[in-house]
Parts: structure tokens; C-alpha cells; sequence
């Protein structure tokens, strides 16, 4: 028999549960995150991987581990100083896009990043921080791909971090997001088959393989021409890729093809 002296636990101050839209589930591994002082290049600071696959800070600077509003209620002393950091994740495995984000630490709350951010009474919080996919990416075994090489004719130059939005006849809605070089990759889940395979025998002949259907996709480019990076980063902020406004989409040369009717926004 053990006999336990003394128990002792501290809070991280920053940890991050990972998200896969595609195949709704957690990502677990083989991802590099790291956390640095918006206004220096240095420390930077990785993240460990906890047993529950949490991304997670042991100490960063200017940040207590014990601070989060419950310790601070029991603490005598001055409440904390926020402060600003830029995190970075890049995936060793090249599955996802490297996506970058600051943040203001202490959160306001204690718990895994985005558990307990306000929102609306008719969506449940974030799973987790969503990942969206590389276009390096292995397609994953029963999924459809929209792939897309997106490029910027007023700058002449690719459209990097442009973002898919791709809307399926069920109302599904999916996303590709734009590397450095303007190439993007969106993965779904194949449409429902109203008219199965199977049937009865005097329909055999009026049904058609998977490779002979088809189905119409609405698709729109989110675009800006000038998301701006973060301080000492080669990457922009993750919330601004997501508010970019509609580009317009060319599928020719400009100069050969009549603006589409009713879009407006950056040639992409």
C-alpha cells in the first residue's frame, strides 16, 4: 500500500484541442506547434502533446501557469497582465495547411482553447481548433475532391491563403484553403444516391455507375488580394482568411471572357 503525501496540480496557460472538418475527429499527431512573443522572433516556445492529445504550453514568458480567472478569485494579489503571442502549426506530415493565429493570454476562462467562448444558443462551442487540408494531402478512402490552382491577375501572382467554399445540393458546406502558391484542395463526402444501386430487375437497365453520375456544386472563392502576415511571420491571421470577401472568379484569361454576371470583388 502507497500512502500519498501530497498532491499538486498546476494550469498550462494555452491549450489547444486540434479539429479534422472532413472526418470529424480530433487530430492527435505529427503536428508542430509552437508560441512566441508577438513583438520579438524569440522565445519560441513548442507545444507538448498531452495523454488526451491536447496541444499544450508548459510555460511561456510573462505568463504565470497558475493564472486563469479561478486563481485569480483565491490570489491576493494584482490581477495578471494579458499579453499577445503569435502560434504557429505546421503539420510534420503535410496533411494540413500551416495556419497561424494571435492570441491574448490569459484566456479569459479556464479550460482547452474555444471550449468556453460565447456563442449563439443554436450552435454547440468548437470541437476543437479546425485544420483544413493540404493539398499534399492523401485523399482520404470514401471521399470526392475539388482541387484548384487559384491566382491573382491584377498582382500577377498566385493567390495564396484564397479560401474554397464549396455548397452541395444537400446544403453541406466545405472548405479548401490556399497554400503560398495559390493551390488548394476541398474533400467531401460523396452525395447521397437517391436511386441505389440495387432495385428491381426491370430497373437494371436505366441505372448508371458512380463513375456515369453527376451533380451540380456551387463554388466561390473568398479572396482579398491583401490579407496582411503577422508580425515576424510569413503566414496571415487565421481569422482574417476566414472574412475575406467574395472574389470574382475568372476561368479564363480576362481579356477573352465576359465578366460573370452578379459577382463582384478581386479577380482571382
Amino acid at each position: 500500500m502507497y500512502d500519498t503525501f501530497e498532491i499538486k496540480s498546476t494550469n498550462t496557460p494555452l491549450g489547444i484541442r486540434f479539429w479534422d472538418p472532413l472526418i470529424d475527429d480530433q487530430i492527435r499527431d505529427s503536428l508542430k506547434v509552437t508560441a512566441r512573443p508577438v513583438d520579438a522572433r524569440w522565445p519560441v516556445k513548442e507545444a507538448y502533446r498531452t495523454l488526451s492529445d491536447v496541444y499544450a504550453f508548459n510555460r511561456l514568458p510573462g505568463i504565470d501557469n497558475n493564472t486563469c480567472p479561478e486563481c485569480e478569485n483565491e490570489s491576493i494579489g494584482s490581477p495578471s497582465v494579458s499579453k499577445s503571442f503569435v502560434i504557429e502549426i505546421s503539420d510534420l506530415r503535410r496533411r494540413y495547411v500551416d495556419t497561424a493565429f494571435m492570441i491574448e493570454l490569459p484566456l479569459s476562462y479556464c479550460g482547452i482553447y474555444l471550449s468556453q467562448i460565447e456563442c449563439s444558443p443554436y450552435r454547440s462551442h468548437p470541437k476543437g481548433f479546425l485544420l483544413y487540408s493540404s493539398p499534399t494531402r492523401t485523399r482520404p478512402p470514401g471521399t470526392l475532391s475539388v482541387r484548384a490552382e487559384v491566382w491573382d491577375i491584377q498582382s500577377n501572382k498566385a493567390a495564396s491563403h484564397a479560401l474554397m467554399r464549396i455548397t452541395t445540393g444537400e446544403g453541406q458546406i466545405w472548405y479548401g484553403l490556399a497554400d503560398g502558391e495559390g493551390r488548394l484542395v476541398a474533400y467531401m463526402p460523396p452525395p447521397t444516391l437517391v436511386n441505389g444501386f440495387r432495385g428491381s430487375p426491370t430497373d437494371s437497365l436505366n441505372q448508371k455507375s458512380l463513375l456515369e453520375r453527376s451533380w451540380e456544386i456551387k463554388v466561390e472563392f473568398l479572396y482579398s488580394g491583401s490579407v496582411p502576415l503577422l508580425p515576424r511571420s510569413g503566414l496571415p491571421e487565421y481569422r482574417q482568411i476566414l472574412c475575406q470577401p467574395n472574389g470574382l472568379i475568372w476561368q479564363r484569361d480576362p481579356a477573352e471572357e465576359s465578366p460573370p454576371e452578379g459577382q463582384a470583388g478581386t479577380s482571382a
